[in-house]
């Protein structure tokens, strides 16, 4: 600690702490550039056309995200097994 008071070793202080350099004679390696600012924002919304059926209102149409999570989840279940009979009997 004396050797920091006295200026002998290359410290800091950052956010309260003490930073000492362990090694004041290594070669420092320099910061790398920023990127440089895009031109523009990358899009982030797409414009999708709305699709229109004739006397089925919205409500009423299947949503292709909605049946399709039901099959895969059908499929899973389908493919799942039972629990052992020796897990059965230690609960």
């Amino acid at each position: 600690m004396e050797r920091i008071r006295a200026g002998k070793v290359p410290s800091k202080v950052e956010y309260g702490f003490l930073v000492v350099d362990v090694a004041p004679g290594s070669p420092q390696f320099a910061r790398p550039a920023p990127p440089a600012p895009s031109a523009r924002p990358p899009q982030t919304a797409v414009a999708v056309a709305p699709t229109f059926s004739i006397g089925v209102r919205a409500a009423e149409r299947p949503n292709q995200m909605d049946t399709a999570w039901k099959q895969a989840r059908r499929a899973v279940a389908a493919a799942r097994r039972p629990p052992a009979a020796d897990r059965l009997a230690a609960a």
